[in-house]
């Protein structure tokens, strides 16, 4: 009797513990995983500057979760970067090209009401010239083919951004690393 009673009181921790909603078989509270996250319930923001090291630069993005409810967003965010005009700029992009960026493998970010999740872009300076700075940052969700959210690469005129596209397509500095989403700052660079 009393082992049976030592196991239903760890089944019912667990389940406080896991934040569960919904029921299960018998009555019994079941857990239910948050959704993901919806590109209608993100607001895009920005980070502080990041300091160059060498000729690489690197920006934050945030993605706050406007929504009622915690959602789920989990892997690498594709980037696209287009000029003031709307002309999209072709720059290779790679999760594995930048000296800021983490290695670790990506991790679902569970994101509560009001909290943010984070995002490090980072590129060398082109070597030769560059023709025209990165006007508009969109950034689709992982998992997610047209789920996005769009904003200004850079959080005011002059701001963080040093996105700046290459005249030659084959200069170093036109490849843009992308950090895995995370959950702090920190934990997009290798320090995190």
């Amino acid at each position: 009797m009393r082992q049976r009673a030592w196991f239903l009181a760890l089944g019912m921790l667990a389940s406080v513990l896991a934040g569960c909603s919904g029921t299960g078989p018998a009555g019994h509270r079941a857990w239910a995983p948050a959704p993901a996250c919806r590109a209608g319930a993100l607001v895009l923001g920005y980070g502080p500057q990041l300091v160059p090291m060498t000729e690489e630069h690197g920006d934050w993005y945030k993605l706050t979760n406007r929504g009622p409810s915690a959602c789920v967003l989990d892997g690498y965010p594709a980037v696209t970067l287009y000029r003031k005009g709307g002309t999209r700029l072709r720059f290779h992009y790679s999760s594995k090209h930048s000296e800021f960026i983490t290695s670790a493998p990506p991790r679902a970010v569970i994101v509560r009401p009001g909290a943010s999740a984070w995002i490090l872009v980072a590129k060398n300076a082109c070597v030769l010239r560059s023709d025209q700075s990165a006007a508009v940052i969109r950034i689709t969700l992982p998992g997610q083919r047209h789920a996005s959210v769009s904003g200004p690469s850079a959080s005011g005129p002059g701001g963080v951004s040093n996105l700046d596209h290459c005249q030659d397509p084959h200069d170093p500095g036109e490849t843009v690393a992308v950090s895995p989403i995370e959950s702090t700052r920190r934990a997009t660079t290798p320090l995190g």
